[in-house]
C-alpha cells in the first residue's frame, strides 16, 4: 500500500519504519527541514518539505494517490487541512491524530477522517493501565478488553470465573499455563498461576476486581 505520513514526529518516523519495514510505499511530509533531514538519515522513503497549511506540498508529493494518509502532526490546523485536501481528492481512507476530544470531534463531525486517534487519551490510558498493571483496549466508550495476568494479580489465584463475573465483569478467555486459549470458559474454571485471563468490562469494575482500589 502506499500510505502518506503528514508531520515528521518522533512517534511518525517510528511509524514509518514499522511500515516500511512491512513492505509499504511509505511518503513522509513536513514543514521542517531538519526533521525530514533526520527521516532521510535513517530511511529510503520519499520525503517533502513545505508548508503543510498550503495545496502545493500536497499537489507535489502526490498524496492523492495514497491509499492511507495519516495525519499525525502536533500541529493540528495542519491535520485539517490534509484532511480536508485527502477528503476532497477522494483517498480511500483518513487517519487524523489529534490532541484534543474537541478537534476529533470536529473531524468526525465534517466527516473528514474514517478514524480518529486522540494523543492525551493515549497517554490516559497508558497511566491507567501501568496502575492497574494490565493490557487494555477500550472498545467503547469507559469499556475496555484487558488481559490481565494472575502472576500479576495474587488475589485473582485460585478464584473461580463465576466469582471474577459476579463484579460485573465479563471472562471472554484464557489463556493457560502452555499458552492455550480456553474459550468460552467454564463458570467453575479456577485460575491458576502462570495463566492470563481476558476480560470485558468496565475499569472501574475491573479495578474493583483486582483490588487496586482506583
Amino acid at each position: 500500500m502506499r500510505i502518506a505520513i503528514i508531520g515528521a514526529s518522533k512517534e511518525a518516523v517510528l511509524l514509518a519504519k514499522k511500515l516500511h519495514e512491512l513492505g509499504h510505499e511509505i511518503i513522509a511530509l513536513d514543514d521542517k527541514r531538519e526533521r525530514i533531514d533526520e527521516v532521510r538519515s535513517q530511511l529510503d522513503i520519499a520525503t517533502f518539505v513545505g508548508d503543510l497549511r498550503t495545496v502545493s506540498v500536497y499537489d507535489e508529493s502526490r498524496i492523492h494517490r495514497a491509499d492511507i494518509i495519516i495525519a499525525a502532526h502536533e500541529d493540528e490546523s495542519m491535520n485539517i487541512i490534509a484532511c480536508v485536501y485527502a477528503k476532497y481528492k477522494g483517498v480511500p481512507k483518513i487517519i487524523a491524530v489529534t490532541n484534543t476530544a474537541e478537534t476529533a470531534n470536529l473531524l468526525v463531525s465534517l466527516k473528514l477522517t474514517n478514524q480518529v486517534i486522540i494523543r492525551e487519551e493515549i497517554l490516559a490510558r497508558a497511566i491507567m493501565d501501568a496502575l492497574l498493571n494490565i493490557k487494555s483496549l477500550e472498545v467503547a466508550p469507559g469499556v475496555n478488553i484487558a488481559v490481565v495476568s494472575v502472576d500479576d494479580h495474587r488475589g485473582l489465584m485460585n478464584q473461580r470465573v463465576s466469582d471474577l463475573e459476579k463484579g460485573n465483569i465479563r471472562v471472554l478467555a484464557v489463556v493457560d499455563e502452555s499458552n492455550h486459549v480456553i474459550a468460552p470458559v467454564p463458570p467453575n474454571h479456577v485460575l491458576k498461576q502462570g495463566q492470563k485471563v481476558i476480560v470485558l468490562g468496565r475499569l472501574r469494575d475491573l479495578s474493583k476486581a483486582l483490588g487496586a482500589g482506583l
